[in-house]
């Protein structure tokens, strides 16, 4: 069974270039207008959270879901509250880089979907997290720098 995603999303980006609404395009996850619209118990991916997400986590996100937030890292601070209990940030020992031509090999700076991908890749589900790579060009670029044992083949 498929890790339910979902997306806080803000419209502060060029549409253009957000993931996350190719990723809905395709009904690979849901957006929801605020955090209190997502299930209680998801686990939120968020880069200022204290804990990190681990596969001890993969009960909760195969019951609840996983929750990526899409606004712009200028507004980032100001957007999220100051404690969310179901926040997790991803390990940042080696730091992830992007995969993306925006960011690509910045350290830490991914899109929506390489955040999730890089979640479900933690929580044992790389199967669904090479799924929605597959939407994008660059998406084994990801999975080559940071994960050279997953491919998209």
């Amino acid at each position: 069974m498929p890790v339910h995603l979902y997306c806080v999303h803000s419209n502060q980006d060029d549409p253009k270039k957000c993931t996350a609404k190719k990723l809905q395009k395709f009904h690979l996850l849901e957006f929801r207008p605020k955090l209190s619209a997502v299930p209680r118990n998801a686990i939120i991916l968020d880069p200022t959270a204290p804990r990190m997400l681990s596969k001890d986590d993969g009960n909760q996100v195969l019951q609840y879901g996983l929750v990526v937030l899409d606004f712009s890292w200028e507004n980032l601070a100001k957007m999220l509250p100051r404690s969310m209990r179901n926040g997790r940030v991803l390990p940042n020992d080696p730091p992830l880089l992007a995969g993306n031509p925006i960011n690509y090999s910045k350290p830490s700076k991914l899109s929506s979907v390489e955040a999730l991908a890089a979640a479900l890749i933690i929580l044992g589900e790389s199967g669904q997290a090479k799924q929605i790579l597959s939407k994008f060009t660059w998406g084994h670029t990801f999975l080559e720098l940071n994960y050279s044992d997953i491919t998209l083949e």
